[in-house]
């Protein structure tokens, strides 16, 4: 399924009565959303975990283009935070063109810091029908058909589709994570009390003796890293069980990475010949600039100033993207105050005469006397096996060094 199971779906009409045979839809279906008819039921700060928007453009009583959609960018500036991530705009409309044209110009002006990553116009008449006491009603299979319109028109966006079933199966694992511990004590009156034990125990299987069971921050820290264990496995074997490529797919493409500036595409576009060579095509929009086998060599044989600086950014930053990766998976700014296994350290209380001590067992005197010692920075690389660290088995950190005079 392409919509968000966890709550990640909003809708937005002023009149119930249209929007009520959608609203049973989602309800039939157990996919929970928020509803809102007016702007003054908007929260008090902006969203920023919204996936799919309905949203009905005619939310005021008007006829004038810009009053339209000046209303709707009042909207979305309320309910959408800039930081929010991909979504999607479903316009919920009794015509599939009504307003769609201006509100997709506004979006690329006006509401740039808010633009979606695709506007999917759906005709309410479609799907809505009235029923012999006057009611709307939702036509048979509607959710179905809707689910089909927003997929087939989301095929040139399949990563939205990875994103949204990749949440759909993290949270639930995550409700069969809780389940799985809350479930090691009987659901009566002792239940807290002994699952409070219970997570004591699962902070000292992480830290073992180190833990100080009077920190309380720790305690909750070691806790959770017993959960999130769990519930990694979890995730694992639900992405395993998944009939994956039935719902979602990656696709390898021939271009690697493309950029928007000033309403011109710049793209690298590489085609495979052999398992020996590869070409690289450069275009702005639609017309090939040039090509080549060395990506290096043909950005810098561009004879255009402004392609060629527009080219060199793009290639800086598509070659940081492993770097960006490997920062998220390998490290985090958070870790805790004493010393653990797979954490990375800065050792800043030693003298210099300690300093060179430690230095003489790796180089040469030429080397350490060639420069500040001050200059020198000693890392340690904690590489103990976590059950020697539990049980106080470990001796010493793994250290390497880095100067900072260059």
């Amino acid at each position: 399924m392409i919509l968000p199971e966890y709550g990640k779906i909003v809708i937005i009409d002023d009149d119930i009565d249209e929007v009520k045979p959608l609203i049973e839809l989602l309800y039939k279906n157990g996919l929970p959303f928020l509803y809102y008819s007016d702007v003054s039921q908007l929260p008090k700060k902006p969203l920023e975990e919204i996936r799919v928007l309905f949203l009905d453009l005619k939310l005021i009583m008007t006829t004038n283009v810009r009053q339209v959609i000046s209303s709707v960018g009042n909207w979305i500036k309320k309910l959408i935070k800039t930081n929010c991530g991909p979504y999607i705009i479903v316009t919920w409309s009794k015509h599939n063109d009504d307003y769609l044209n201006e509100l997709i110009e506004e979006f690329n002006n006006g509401l740039k810091k808010y633009k979606p990553i695709a506007i999917i116009p759906l005709a309410k008449n479609i799907y809505l029908k009235t029923d012999q006491n006057g009611n709307k009603v939702a036509k048979k299979g509607a959710l179905k058909r809707i689910e089909k319109k927003l997929n087939n028109e989301l095929k040139n966006f399949n990563i939205i589709k990875v994103f949204i079933f990749w949440q759909n199966i993290v949270q639930k694992s995550c409700d069969t994570t809780l389940n799985q511990f809350a479930s090691l004590s009987a659901l009566n009156e002792l239940w807290n009390n002994n699952m409070n034990n219970i997570f004591l125990k699962m902070a000292k299987a992480q830290a073992g003796q180190h833990l100080d069971t009077s920190n309380k921050k720790d305690l909750i820290r070691y806790a959770f890293q017993t959960l999130n264990s769990a519930f990694l496995d979890n995730l694992e074997s639900a992405a395993e069980n998944k009939r994956l490529t039935n719902i979602i797919s990656i696709e390898d493409n021939n271009t690697i990475y493309s950029e928007l500036s000033r309403n011109y595409v710049y793209s690298i576009n590489k085609k495979i010949v052999n398992q020996n060579s590869i070409t690289y095509d450069l275009f702005r929009d639609n017309v090939r600039l040039t090509s080549g086998n060395n990506l290096e060599n043909i950005i810098n044989g561009i004879t255009n100033g402004i392609y060629k600086k527009k080219f060199e950014k793009i290639l800086t930053r598509y070659n940081l993207i492993p770097s960006k990766i490997n920062k998220r998976i390998l490290t985090s700014d958070k870790a805790p105050n004493i010393i653990y296994p797979g954490n990375v350290y800065q050792v800043n209380n030693l003298t210099d005469i300690r300093k060179k001590e430690i230095l003489k067992n790796y180089f040469s005197e030429n080397i350490i006397n060639s420069g500040p010692i001050d200059k020198i920075s000693l890392i340690e690389i904690e590489t103990s096996p976590a059950c020697d660290y539990a049980q106080k088995k470990w001796h010493k950190s793994t250290s390497s060094f880095r100067n900072t005079s260059t």
